[in-house]
């Protein structure tokens, strides 16, 4: 069995694992990941879509981070000992609904907003997440969609509770702390990964313009990676090139193991609900138990 952690797959985690894998920051002590959501990805997703009530789908941070946990455990091959959260949803609330805004976009709405369906979704690209909406490409079908599913609602007229914004943190068992930072108020898609070691520092950024920068206590800068130059094609950075590859040899080639099977899938799931589970008590819990 596969598991879609395509992030496994992209040549940017491959070389931050293999810089990592050399030593040159010493023993991890702190790692400071932060995942940041382009502000309609959010919307589309989370408030109008899928995605945006938790009993429908699952907690906002496994449906959207797992991907993210996955890495604590596969980069610095560490287990989750403990979580602790903090967050919630602050801004797509019926209170913050302008007083001339109809329940849809499509209703005449003459309110100036960020989040207007038919600027997103009424244009002529065929592309997430305009083609997302309607059985058929075209305009017509787009326009139906709105006026009568749920993307066409008003942002703040949603019945929308998964939290817009959250922090986790996690004790590993190696002694590292490991902080998640989750926003949907970004102005682009973007991870950014701060790791802190005995002997140095890496800063990892994973979206548009991509680097690696390695840096050593007592010595700057010591190389900086672009590792966008040996990248498949493909969604999420190459990685869903990659995992397809890795699926087809799953069922091509007898005794071939996925790089991102069922049983390492489970401690980001464990980590994600234990974390969940932080956010709603204040306390913290214990991932092993769960």
């Amino acid at each position: 069995m596969v598991v879609a952690h395509v992030l496994r797959y992209t040549a940017f985690y491959q070389a931050l694992r293999d810089v990592l894998r050399t030593g040159v920051v010493g023993r991890v002590l702190r790692v400071d990941h932060q995942e940041n959501l382009w502000f309609n990805h959010f919307a589309h997703s989370y408030v109008r879509g899928n995605w945006a009530v938790e009993a429908n789908s699952s907690p906002f941070i496994l449906a959207k981070c797992c991907h993210d946990l996955d890495l604590f455990a596969w980069l610095f091959d560490d287990q989750f000992v403990a979580a602790t959260s903090v967050g919630g949803l602050d801004h797509f609330r019926a209170q913050n609904r302008p007083p001339a805004a109809p329940d849809r976009c499509t209703d005449g709405c003459e309110v100036s907003c960020l989040y207007d369906a038919r600027a997103l979704y009424l244009n002529k690209r065929d592309a997430w997440p305009a083609n997302t909406i309607a059985p058929e490409p075209s305009q017509a079908a787009r326009q139906v969609a709105l006026e009568t599913g749920r993307y066409g609602r008003c942002v703040y007229a949603c019945d929308n509770d998964v939290p817009d914004r959250q922090t986790a943190a996690f004790e590993m068992r190696s002694g590292a702390i490991m902080t998640l930072g989750i926003s949907g108020h970004h102005h682009e898609e973007t991870r950014i990964t701060t790791i802190d070691g005995t002997n140095g520092t890496i800063w990892a950024r994973f979206g548009s313009k991509p680097r690696i920068e390695v840096f050593g206590h007592g010595k700057g800068l010591v190389e900086s990676i672009d590792p966008s130059k040996r990248a498949d094609r493909g969604g999420h950075g190459g990685g869903d090139t990659g995992l397809m590859r890795d699926f087809v040899k799953v069922v091509t080639e007898p005794g071939h193991k996925s790089a991102s099977g069922l049983a390492t899938a489970i401690p980001s799931h464990m980590a994600a609900l234990a974390a969940e589970e932080a956010r709603r008590t204040g306390c913290r819990v214990l991932v092993e138990r769960r």
